[in-house]
């Protein structure tokens, strides 16, 4: 097993105590009815002797989700639980900054693995609660993300207001949307023309 292995066991083993359970490898907080909190080891810098881990924390809203996955079929992740919404832990303190925690292979594992773990649940379980609302997942999407990604931001934007306000108000903010690259053809607006097809279409297909 290597070292990066063995820590993130041990994390894992931490999240479970705190209350968080894997499905599919994903480690998620049951907070309400298709609501669930979300937790993702990430990290770099892995040797035999050290390494970190910067936990990213989010909220997914199953709804929002399951009709995500329906407008873009072929995206990976359909089969198991992703964020709505994510942020870096550090960003969610009181006073945000990046976190991290670095592990070294030594006796002191343990010790690392429950500071952060306890971290997870000082702030990102109150992060998870506060934004488990269609109205704080809107918030967050229309401000400024650094995860998701801007792109993916705006395409789950769209998604929160069809479920929230109903097909009319989405086609119009889509609309909206297309009117602002009009006339732009490069590989990013491309790719945002694409999902706004997708989307129209899907709202079409759910007409009564």
């Amino acid at each position: 097993m290597s070292f990066h292995t063995e820590v993130e066991t041990v994390c894992v083993r931490k999240l479970n105590e705190a209350g968080f359970r894997k499905k599919r490898n994903i480690l998620v907080l049951p907070l309400s009815e298709g609501w669930q909190g979300w937790v993702g080891l990430s990290s770099s810098g892995w040797s035999p002797r050290e390494g970190e881990i910067h936990p990213v924390i989010g909220v997914v809203c199953d709804e929002i989700q399951r009709i995500y996955y329906e407008v873009e079929p072929d995206l990976p992740g359909r089969k198991y639980p992703t964020p709505t919404i994510t942020t870096p832990i550090g960003y969610a303190a009181e006073n945000p900054r990046f976190m991290k925690w670095i592990f070294t292979n030594d006796d002191t594992v343990e010790e690392r693995a429950a500071e952060m773990t306890q971290a997870v649940v000082d702030i990102g379980i109150p992060y998870m609660r506060k934004h488990a609302s269609l109205d704080a997942v809107r918030t967050t999407l229309s401000g400024i993300n650094m995860i998701p990604h801007a792109r993916v931001a705006r395409e789950r934007l769209a998604v929160t207001i069809l479920v929230q306000d109903g097909r009319d108000a989405a086609r119009a903010h889509i609309e909206a949307e297309l009117a602002k690259i009009a006339g732009k053809d490069d590989p990013s607006t491309r790719v945002d023309r694409d999902f706004a097809n997708k989307f129209l279409a899907y709202i079409d297909r759910i007409a009564p």
